[in-house]
C-alpha cells in the first residue's frame, strides 16, 4: 500500500468555506475516483486540514488524481467556490509507505 498524506494551510477566514466544498463536492468526486480516504483532521485552532490516501500503488495514485482533477465538475465547483479568493494558501503532499516493522492499531 502507498499512502498519502495532504496537508491544507486554510486561507484566513475560509475555514467555513473550504469545509463546505468538501462536504458538498470533494467527498463525493474522491469516492467518484476512487479515492479512498482514511481519515481527516483539522488542528485545533482551525487553520490547517489533514487527511490520508490510501493507494494499491503509485500508478494508481497518479490516474486516480490525474481523473480528479481534470474532473469538469470539480474545476467548476473549485472556480465557483474561489470567486472571492482562494480556499488554500498551501497544498503540501507527502507520499509514504508504512515500514514493515509497524502494525497499525486499527485494523485494514
Amino acid at each position: 500500500m502507498v499512502y498519502e498524506m495532504r496537508i491544507y494551510n486554510i486561507a484566513a477566514g475560509k475555514r467555513k468555506e473550504l469545509e463546505n466544498r468538501f462536504q458538498n463536492v470533494t467527498f463525493s468526486l474522491l469516492e467518484k475516483h476512487g479515492i479512498e480516504v482514511c481519515d481527516y483532521w483539522l488542528d485545533e485552532e482551525g487553520k490547517t486540514l489533514c487527511y490520508i490516501c490510501r493507494f494499491s500503488d503509485s500508478a494508481m495514485r497518479n490516474g486516480q488524481w490525474e481523473a480528479f482533477k481534470t474532473d469538469p465538475e470539480w474545476k467548476a465547483a473549485k472556480a465557483k467556490s474561489e470567486e472571492k479568493g482562494a480556499l488554500v494558501d498551501k497544498i503540501e503532499s507527502y507520499v509514504v509507505m508504512r515500514p514493515d516493522y509497524i502494525r497499525p492499531l486499527w485494523k485494514e
